[in-house]
């Protein structure tokens, strides 16, 4: 039969007789044939599929080998023996040395149609020391494609003692294969470095140790940066192969690396970089963010900044291919929010936004439309950073209309996780002074000396979301006053890239005169003096510009900076004392004014009975003349002060404005010693008035006094106040735990004045037992509770801390009075209910004011939540009205918690009691402003904005100094030391330790709190 095939091929037929011949030849190979004539058709299948001198006999030659192999295989297994396998590889099988990527594919067909034959446990072993050599000797593309064919069909194949070597030398083959110039060859192309690419993968997860070294021997090619040509882009198909549970791993020794030096990786993440066009790198995305992520773990943030900066347009322009379009969009997205020190990454593309908008509406696809979604909330995400830049913005936003816009607390979150300052490092975060940033997105204030009172009040102040962007959008004339340099404080909170700021120069002008520097101080008193402060300072500057003559208003701004000057420079001089509730009544003396009210804040001066005639009749108040200030309209209320004396009946009231209300506690015995509240009979309650009073007005004040409920409104614990009396604490004595509600009442209760407390009655000209009452009759849009724990003992002659638990709600209704100028005396006074949702406690930890520690919870209040809640129980308050998030500020550390922890605080940690408390009026207008209602932070000033952006950058650069320290003290020396570092997160459920002597908490570590 092999003369015959070999007549026919010699015969001068035409190719295509030929081929028919050879066709018929074919159905005769089941014949039964001799061993001798087997071997002799082999020989010559073989000769022609090896050294063909045309395609066609080539061709012929496999065919022929396939059919009668196929149907003879005994004779298949004589001939196909070592020494053809030996001589295929040699050389010495043929005259001339055959192509070796015929012998693979011919060996490949060979061991296919042997399989399972003991026969081949020797020539595997021929193929795994040779295949070495193959790849050393020719390299090329098609030669390495017929082997790893061959390899990955018979895995047994694969080299063993030589497999790390073999790995290496396959990867440096694939970065010398170019890519083909025409489009027509590039699909094969794909296809054959797929190939090679799945042989380096299945080699990896039988033998990993062959896995680094190979990888190794990728970056030293990558990031080599002086080469003759560029690395081959066949290198991206290898990515995809690494298991990506060795990302992280992978990536954080190549960061870490002393012998690695910058400019390595920065080349290596170029080229990188441009893989995001090559369809075959999967998971080219997660590797350059991992990459990315890591290198802001080690502080290396310049050579991020060069990356970021060099490689942000290329990356946004392969949003245009829709095969690598989602990879490139993860890329682009990192980049851009983790780029949050200067808008300048985030610029070199705004303007091509809208441009990229319209390609992909054109294109109207699946990809496209899913592209558009992200990329809007991207571009929302980092116009919301990056403010102050409307001339670049309008255009974009006039793109996105109509595409995903996230709500500003989606964009935080997205701005927390992804800064360069949020990753952590685990190394850094025990030896550097530099700890990674709080996930929570927040910045903490650092303890400049038992400030913590300052602290836990700046926060609690800046969490206040009106508050907060009224100060943010305050414009300062000339000096800085303290209201600017409470601006300052939020600014940075708000845009800074530390860990936590130091107010070290807002403390300086802020710190009361009294305060002894270094020695702890009552967060109340000095929140009262801060308001105050702003208070004064803002009242001054509106004064002058009142007071300046229009010839004077070209020159307003220098009067200005010395008004604003003379407010600084006062800061030595206490300022007015602020009217907090209970101080100001306890110490009033009132006239005898039945039908108009005593103005008194801040030391105005009564409104006499001589004076009557100037106040309108049925109106306590005047209308407001002045603008407010700030801190009248986040945090001013009105209450009215009403006095009958119980020896004439004279019935005098005032109205005086409050920014806080201090809860003096009940006596322990109060609910049983006084029960209800004092009722007032209309005998004992008339008034003998002058003729040319006004009666209604008369009946509106009978009315304060009489119109008190007849029991408070808690009916768990009615409580009475005691004149001028502090309590002990009484939750050890058994008693039933005290709620904000019965403070609350016990401060709105009706109060006999006698003894050495009585009333001053200008009718009777004497001291005279008399009965108080209080009314709110302005709700604040922020209501600042202090509960009175701070009391003098007689006994130990020492203040003492009142550490009874107070449950304090989430949610909180104000009773308010107004007085109508209604002709009906009774219907004069309306009373409305005030809904209020808690949104920070300052707590205080410790036994004394005089030492301990404060922290504060705080949570941006979401209204519409409040609004649904107010109907439910208050058992079913703490799921139904509390689904914010809330925050602990601890000084430097800020971290999440629950409204639970802020409940259960004093039931875990008896020391640690709520101590003031903010409540956010709820269902006004100033409520949409509320965290997750999408209103953006004002724009911040542009020389304030710089001095941030400086500060960032300057941040970032200490950060990488001291990266680069800590790794050269390293590769120095090891650590000796033998103490294990402690886990800062294995005490982070406890409370926060105490800021000085005798506090409460636990006794941590002196070196966990910074002082």
């Amino acid at each position: 039969m092999d003369k015959v095939l070999e007549g026919v091929i010699s015969s001068d037929h035409p190719d295509k007789v030929k081929k028919a011949l050879i066709g018929k030849l074919l159905l005769t190979a089941g014949k039964p044939i001799s061993s001798e004539d087997g071997k002799a058709i082999f020989t010559l299948a073989t000769h022609w599929n090896l050294q063909g001198e045309t395609p066609f006999i080539r061709s012929v030659g496999m065919q022929i080998f396939l059919a009668w192999g196929s149907h003879h295989k005994n004779i298949l297994e004589e001939f196909f023996d070592i020494k053809l396998v030996l001589g295929l590889f040699r050389g010495s099988f043929t005259a001339n040395f055959p192509n070796e990527k015929l012998v693979l594919v011919y060996l490949l067909e060979g061991l296919k149609m042997l399989r399972g034959s003991p026969c081949l446990l020797q020539i595997y072993k021929i193929v795994q020391s040779d295949a070495l050599r193959l790849v050393q000797d020719s390299g090329s593309l098609e030669v390495c494609v017929a082997l790893s064919s061959l390899l990955l069909e018979f895995n047994q194949c694969i080299p063993r003692d030589t497999v790390v070597k073999f790995c290496e030398e396959l990867v440096k083959r694939m970065a010398v294969w170019k890519s083909p110039e025409t489009d027509a060859n590039l699909k094969n192309y794909i296809q054959n470095v797929t190939q090679v690419a799945s042989l380096l993968g299945v080699i990896w997860k039988k033998d990993q140790a062959a896995l680094l070294p190979s990888l190794r021997t990728v970056f030293g090619m990558i990031s080599a940066v002086e080469v003759s040509s560029e690395p081959s882009v066949a290198l991206a198909s290898i990515v995809p192969q690494v298991p990506i549970d060795m990302l992280a791993v992978i990536t954080r020794s190549v960061v870490t690396d002393p012998k690695v030096r910058d400019a390595n990786v920065e080349v290596s993440l170029m080229r990188m970089i441009g893989w995001l066009s090559w369809p075959v790198a999967k998971n080219i995305d997660q590797w350059l963010v991992a990459f990315l992520k890591n290198l802001a773990a080690v502080q290396k943030y310049t050579l991020l900044i060069n990356i970021t900066k060099e490689n942000v347009k290329k990356v946004f322009s392969r949003l245009c291919y829709p095969v690598v379009r989602n990879s490139a969009l993860t890329v682009l997205s990192h980049m851009l929010l983790s780029f949050q020190h200067s808008p300048e990454a985030f610029h070199q593309i705004v303007g091509l936004v809208h441009e990229m908008i319209t390609f992909l509406k054109k294109e109207d696809s699946v990809s496209s439309l899913e592209c558009m979604g992200r990329l809007a909330e991207l571009v929302h995400c980092l116009i919301y950073h990056h403010s102050g830049f409307p001339d670049l913005y309008e255009p974009v936003l006039e793109a996105l209309k109509g595409l995903n816009k996230p709500t500003e607390a989606m964009v935080k979150l997205r701005l927390s996780q992804s800064a360069w300052t949020s990753q952590s490092n685990g190394l850094l975060s025990y030896h550097s002074k530099f700890l990674p940033r709080s996930e929570t997105g927040k910045t903490g204030l650092m303890n400049l000396g038992n400030t913590c009172y300052m602290n836990s009040v700046l926060q609690a102040l800046y969490m206040a979301d009106e508050f907060r962007m009224k100060v943010l959008s305050y414009v300062p004339n000339g000096a800085k006053g303290i209201l600017a340099q409470l601006q300052d404080v939020f600014a940075f909170l708000s845009h800074t890239q530390r860990t936590a700021y130091s107010p070290s120069t807002f403390l300086q002008s802020a710190r009361p005169p009294w305060f002894t520097p270094g020695a702890q101080q009552d967060c109340s008193e000095f929140l009262k003096y801060l308001l105050d402060r702003i208070d004064e300072e803002e009242k001054a500057r509106k004064k002058a510009q009142v007071v300046l003559a229009p010839q004077d208003q070209t020159h307003l701004p220098s009067k200005m900076a010395k008004t604003e000057q003379n407010c600084q420079d006062d800061c030595c001089t206490p300022p007015r004392k602020m009217k907090s509730a209970p101080e100001t009544l306890s110490s009033s003396k009132c006239q005898e004014v039945p039908n108009c009210s005593v103005v008194a804040m801040s030391g105005s001066p009564s409104i006499g009975t001589a004076n009557l005639a100037a106040v309108k009749p049925k109106h306590l108040l005047s209308p407001r003349t002045a603008a407010p200030t700030i801190i009248e309209e986040c945090f001013g209320g009105k209450m009215i002060s009403s006095f009958r004396c119980l020896n004439c009946g004279v019935v005098s009231i005032r109205e005086e404005l409050f920014t806080d209300l201090s809860l003096a506690f009940p006596e322990k015995d109060s609910h049983t010693q006084y029960g209800t509240p004092l009722e007032v009979t209309n005998e004992n309650s008339s008034c003998d008035l002058p003729s040319n009073q006004d009666s209604a007005v008369v009946g509106v004040a009978a009315n304060l006094v009489q119109g008190s409920p007849s029991k408070p409104t808690n009916d768990k614990l009615p409580i009475m106040r005691a004149a001028g009396t502090q309590t002990e604490d009484y939750s050890e004595q058994g008693e039933i735990p005290l709620t904000l509600d019965n403070l609350l009442s016990y401060f709105l209760a009706p109060e006999t004045l006698h003894g050495d407390n009585k009333y001053q009655c200008d009718r009777c000209e004497s001291l005279q037992d008399a009965e108080r009452q209080i009314r709110i009759s302005h709700a604040p849009s922020y209501l600042i509770l202090t509960l009175m724990r701070f009391s003098f003992d007689i006994k130990t002659m020492r203040r003492k801390k009142i550490v009874t638990n107070v449950q304090v709600p989430s949610s909180l209704t104000l009773p308010v009075f107004s007085i109508s100028s209604g002709d009906s005396a009774q219907n004069a006074i309306q009373e409305t209910k005030k809904n209020y949702g808690l949104c920070a406690v300052v707590v205080h930890s410790g036994t004394s004011s005089e030492s301990g520690h404060y922290y504060c919870y705080a949570s941006h209040l979401p209204s519409a939540n409040h609004h649904v809640a107010m109907e439910t129980d208050v058992e079913e308050d703490a799921g139904k009205v509390m689904s914010e998030q809330w925050f602990l500020f601890n000084d430097s550390r800020v971290s999440y918690t629950s409204l639970d922890s802020v409940r259960n605080i004093t039931e875990k940690f008896p020391k640690d009691t709520a101590y003031v408390l903010l409540y956010k009026r709820l269902g006004d207008m100033e409520g949409n402003l509320a965290e997750g209602k999408g209103v953006a932070e004002p724009t911040l000033r542009k020389d304030l904005l710089d001095t941030i952006t400086k500060d960032n950058a300057l941040y970032l650069q200490e950060q990488e100094l001291e990266a680069r320290s800590l790794a050269l003290r390293q590769s120095q020396k090891a650590c000796t030391s033998s103490t294990p570092f402690r886990d800062p997160d294995d005490d982070k459920n406890n409370p926060p330790g105490s800021c000085g002597g005798g506090g409460g908490g636990f006794n941590l570590p002196s070196n966990r709190f910074v002082f």
